[in-house]
């Protein structure tokens, strides 16, 4: 019978390797470093291990030179997500209604109640927001009238009106 000249497999259990080949994989690990000497880049937070000179790059969502982040904004300028979303939820209906695979129909009857509760969430927002600012006015209103400022309560900020209850 035919055997190829492989070479013996060294065993891998650390007691039965021999010393040579142990201090050989003993110094790949980390050395002890003295703690007289000092460490370089100290005290430069997430940039102590960053090399000297080499650009750093930022998230604008939290650098202050971006400005602050206002939703109405926001809404504005991405106002068309919600279109497309709108049109995403009518195609998924209409394709509920025409597929004929029972599984790819639960499926897709899934994904559209997840969009559909998406969407209810975020009316719920909106109302919710709404409020909030309708009662700032007013209370604006009064301040300027010689009222002494109201300051809204979390329970107030978070009902959209009197029958929610939360």
């Amino acid at each position: 019978s035919y055997t190829p000249d492989i070479p013996p497999r060294t065993p891998t259990i650390p007691h039965m390797t021999p010393p040579e080949e142990r201090s050989a994989k003993r110094s790949r690990g980390p050395r002890e470093v003295s703690s007289s000497k000092p460490v370089a880049y100290v005290g430069r937070g997430a940039d102590a291990h960053a090399e000297p000179g080499k650009k750093r790059g930022f998230d604008p969502r939290f650098e202050e030179m971006c400005g602050q982040f206002r939703g109405e904004v926001f809404a504005k300028q991405y106002g068309f997500v919600e279109e497309m979303r709108a049109s995403e939820m009518e195609g998924l209906r209409k394709a509920v209604e025409s597929e004929r695979d029972e599984e790819a129909k639960e499926y897709m009857a899934m994904e559209l109640r997840k969009l559909e509760d998406k969407e209810r969430a975020r009316a719920w927002r909106n109302k919710v927001e709404q409020k909030k600012s309708e009662i700032r006015a007013a209370e604006r209103e009064k301040v300027k009238n010689g009222k002494k400022p109201y300051f809204m309560k979390k329970f107030v900020t978070t009902t959209c009106c009197s029958c929610c209850s939360g």
